[in-house]
């Protein structure tokens, strides 16, 4: 049974590469291994559980990858993940533990039920897939970690503290926290367009019967919430509405508050219920948040966040989503008498070996060389979520008012046969395959980073005398994304951090254009060895695709290098990275919306509304609707703009 989602692998770093030709060579950097924790702790034992996790964060680094000469890349420490957990669970008393699937998943429709992919849920045996997800895990729960300690925006504190007066602190901590978790979520995955559910070719009888009758994610089609699984997601930082929901809803599960995707039941839909916002269950009511809009829905009188009960009893609610001259909110009355709550659950969160996982791995990140704290950091550490049993929750959202139906969102299970379909499709689409095949090489091609001084001997010396030297380290931009991810910003101890291997990936346009251009400078700089075509069409096409990658690096950088400034409140400097792509410096660049949208953020945060409401305004992205109504929040209040009438005769003169 093939268990490998595609290209779920290959997007892990060395997992799965595709080959890259002559036609489109990139040169590759001389790999220097990265000194890491995991290399230079301490000389006590470690357990095959904390050598599998420390595998697990090690997954990124170029140095764990090995190109063979197919083009293929593998990737030791995925390997050594899946030896070192396979190792640890063979010492372990496996019928001690009770564990029986889901019953909610049995009850999911058969083509789900008895796909060869979900019929095992039981298996105990760790393989690769389960690596990428284990790092999904670790990223979301590294993500909810830090966002979760960040305060509450200034317009939302009233509202949590009217919370806390009455006594509901736990649930005012919780309203926050998701609040942070899906502002994170936005700002982080700009906002693709949302496909409709994709619709059958209309057929004769006899037709149908020589048609492939699988439903459309089997059959590779796109569609609405399926086409990246959640680790693509966070890894490319983008996807429609249904994929940032998922994300917020994973975001949450880390943080221990449960949540779930809203749908409208409608009878013209055959496709299953439409999900159309996510929301949290807090004491029994359900607050909710639209990322299609990018907004947290406001509750009346725009104070706080809008519960599922005010938002049916109060038309006003819904009539506030409409920004001006806009469309109305394509929510009705009609459709919120019939409101179906989602659970979102990915395939592996409901296996037996992630369940039997969970407390352990926890465990070994506690004794693991790669999880440092920085000296006096006593936070309690927010446990590391595998596995879900949507049972647990199903009873609690059936007791919420205006909830008519609970069941499995069926989205996560069409991403995984998505997936698989994949491959298919892309071998019948050349455009296609090129994109993605881009794409990869884009993250995983090496380029140096020199990182600060540190002390060496030199045995040429004095015995024992020392001298300062650059480090260089060879480093990718799928290792600069788990930085990011991981909240590691800035060098440390010597080894980078995201904002220096994104610095590493901006070469200049003069550079650029000599790679594109000449032949002769590419074997000065990389080596005789550089293969590239005899023929000069195949040739300067292979340069050509190389300046494009090169800048589809470079723009990528800049963007991801942007983000973590506002990450970490450095507003101006956002700002300042984004500018040449919010300026058209990067043609088509595929950031322009997140660009406009974090800068407009930045001044927001800076106090320059202005300039804020005027990108906001300017606004044509899938999020527009939702971007406008940010700019009319931000206007001035009707008496704060009329200046004040004189006091008296003086003033007036």
């Amino acid at each position: 049974m093939n268990k490998n989602y595609w290209p779920a692998g290959l997007a892990c770093a060395g997992l799965a590469i595709l080959s890259v030709t002559t036609t489109g060579c990139v040169p590759r950097a001389k790999t220097i291994t990265e000194t890491t924790s995991t290399s230079t702790g301490s000389a006590r034992s470690v357990d095959e559980l904390t050598l599998g996790f420390e595998s697990l964060r090690n997954l990124n680094n170029p140095a764990a990858t090995e190109r063979g000469a197919d083009g293929i890349v593998s990737n030791s420490s995925a390997s050594r993940a899946v030896f070192y957990l396979n190792q640890w669970l063979a010492r372990q008393d496996i019928d001690a533990f009770q564990w029986q699937s889901d019953p909610m998943f049995e009850k999911t429709p058969q083509s789900i039920r008895k796909h060869p992919v979900f019929a095992q849920l039981d298996q105990l045996d760790y393989t690769l897939p389960d690596v990428t997800y284990l790092q999904q895990c670790l990223w979301l729960n590294d993500i909810a970690q830090r966002t979760t300690q960040e305060p509450a925006p200034a317009a939302l504190q009233p509202w949590l503290q009217e919370i806390e007066k009455n006594g509901k602190i736990e649930a005012a901590n919780q309203l926050r926290q998701a609040e942070r978790l899906f502002d994170w979520t936005v700002r982080n995955i700009q906002l693709n367009p949302l496909l409709p559910p994709p619709k059958g070719p209309q057929l004769t009888a006899e037709e149908a019967k020589k048609s492939d009758n699988r439903p459309p994610p089997q059959r590779g089609v796109p569609g609405p919430g399926y086409q990246q699984l959640p680790r693509q997601t966070l890894l490319y930082g983008e996807g429609d509405s249904w994929e940032r929901g998922r994300i917020f809803i994973q975001l949450c599960r880390q943080a221990g508050i449960p949540a779930v995707m809203l749908g409208m039941v409608r009878d013209t839909e055959l496709a299953g219920p439409q999900a159309w916002a996510a929301a949290v269950l807090v004491e029994e009511e359900l607050y909710l948040f639209d990322p299609q809009l990018g907004i947290a829905i406001p509750g009346p009188n725009r104070q706080g966040i809008a519960t599922l009960t005010e938002f049916v009893a109060d038309e006003s609610l819904r009539t506030a989503l409409q920004p001006p001259e806009g469309e109305p909110y394509g929510v009705t009355a009609e459709d919120l008498q019939n409101v179906a709550a989602l659970l979102e659950a990915q395939p592996e969160t409901l296996y037996r070996r992630m369940a039997f996982l969970e407390e352990p791995i926890n465990n070994a990140r506690a004794h693991s060389r790669t999880e440092q704290r920085a000296e006096g950091d006593d936070r309690p550490r927010l446990e590391i979520v595998l596995a879900y049993r949507p049972t647990e929750l199903e009873p609690k959202l059936r007791r919420v008012k205006h909830i008519s139906t609970v069941g499995l969102w069926r989205v996560p299970f069409e991403a995984v046969f998505y997936s698989m379909a994949l491959p298919e499709v892309v071998a019948k689409q050349p455009e296609l395959a090129m994109r993605l095949q881009e794409r990869e090489i884009v993250l995983n091609k090496e380029e140096m980073v020199y990182l600060g001084d540190k002390q060496t001997v030199d045995r040429s010396l004095v015995e024992g005398q020392q001298q300062k030297v650059r480090t260089p380290r060879s480093v990718t931009l799928n290792q600069g994304r788990d930085y990011f991810l991981r909240g590691r910003f800035e060098d440390l101890d010597g080894r980078p951090g995201a904002r220096s291997v994104m610095l590493s990936f901006r070469p200049s346009a003069q550079e650029i254009e000599l790679h594109e251009s000449s032949p002769a400078y590419l074997r000065a700089k990389y080596g005789e060895h550089v293969p590239l075509p005899e023929d000069p069409k195949q040739r300067a096409l292979g340069l050509m695709r190389m300046g494009r990658m090169m800048r589809s690096a470079k723009n990528n950088s800049t963007y991801w290098l942007a983000l973590s400034y506002f990450e970490t409140g450095e507003y101006a400097n956002a700002i300042e990275w984004l500018d040449p792509i919010v300026r058209g410096e990067f043609p088509d660049s595929p950031w322009l919306d997140g660009a406009r949208y974090i800068t407009a953020r930045s001044y927001e945060a800076l106090g320059k509304t202005d300039q804020a409401r005027e990108l906001y305004l300017a606004d044509e992205s899938p999020q527009a609707a939702g971007n406008k109504l940010r700019a009319e929040w931000l206007k001035p209040p009707v008496d704060a703009a009329k200046p004040e009438k004189p006091t008296d005769e003086s003033e007036k003169k």
